[in-house]
């Protein structure tokens, strides 16, 4: 297994998303100028693939889907902390859980649902449909597992147009993994995972190799609750895959997240063509202490 590390860049929020899994109150993400600008750029740029085959895989297989265990401990980054009437910190404020606190290493499957579906360029898009989940047909050995391992695909049905140059835009799709629920966008309380986390770590390899595809950490804003993930700037990388299971690791660098994590982890990725497949695999997300 192949290993990279990877340091911190430019990050984007998850504002103005087009999410299959809106949330059911009134605090829908806005699109905002600023947030479309950042959806649109969140995949990689090009590098659509057609599914094939796969290699350095064993037939010990994976099973897909996060369990609905709620999240934990978060808030607004920055909101000052209210006391209710039997003075516990933070009674009263829907951005702080009081569920005990997850210890690291903590496997982004469970705490965190993948269910935040996003896709563009339609609000609502059209081409939420075009991204599937299904499990890895074989997973990777390894000593230890963390959570599932997930296969991913995406096909665009519809492409922004840009009838001023008289070409085609692209689209693209992704998926975030939410405190608790696929519809936590900001809406309540994210994880409350233990101090001392060094890294995000994952393990990505494509169907066919060349499949370019971007991955962040946190970065989840809404109306009421948002990400306190401190970093020293918002994590992304965008990475072209191999056949070869491949682990990657975001450096976060002495970052610090005191009232939780909305965002456990995310991925998209982007096309210009609407016959196009990208097919890629994930497995093993999790944050931990270990050096990156």
């Amino acid at each position: 297994m192949v290993t990279r590390v990877i340091g911190l860049a430019l990050g984007f929020s998850v504002a103005g998303l087009a999410c299959s899994a809106q949330p059911t109150s009134s605090e829908t993400p806005e699109r905002s100028s600023a947030g479309s600008q950042a959806t649109e750029t969140t995949g990689g740029m090009g590098g659509s693939i057609s599914p094939g085959g796969q290699s350095g895989l064993s037939d010990t297989g994976g099973t897909s889907g996060a369990s609905n265990a709620a999240g934990s401990a978060n808030s607004m980054a920055g909101a000052p902390m209210t006391t209710g009437d039997a003075g516990s910190p933070g009674a009263g404020d829907p951005c702080v859980s009081f569920d005990s606190q997850e210890p690291l290493p903590v496997a982004v499957d469970g705490p965190f649902v993948p269910g935040g579906y996003f896709a563009g360029p339609r609000d609502p898009s059209p081409n939420l449909s075009g991204i599937s989940s299904t499990a890895c047909e074989m997973r990777p050995v390894a000593a230890l597992h963390f959570g599932e391992c997930h296969k991913y695909s995406f096909k665009a049905s519809v492409l922004e147009s840009m009838p001023l140059e008289g070409t085609l835009a692209g689209a693209y799709g992704g998926v975030f993994w939410l405190a608790g629920s696929d519809t936590n966008w900001g809406t309540s309380a994210g994880v409350n995972i233990a101090p001392g986390a060094r890294s995000v770590k994952f393990k990505a390899w494509g169907a066919v190799g060349g499949e370019v595809v971007t991955f962040s950490v946190g970065g989840v804003t809404g109306k009421t609750c948002a990400d306190s993930v401190a970093f020293p700037s918002e994590t992304q990388l965008t990475e072209t895959l191999t056949t070869t299971p491949t682990e990657y690791s975001f450096n976060l660098k002495g970052a610090t997240y005191p009232r939780g994590v909305i965002g456990g982890f995310s991925w998209s990725t982007k096309t210009t063509s609407t016959n196009a497949i990208t097919t890629f695999y994930l497995d093993d997300i999790r944050w931990t202490a270990e050096a990156p």
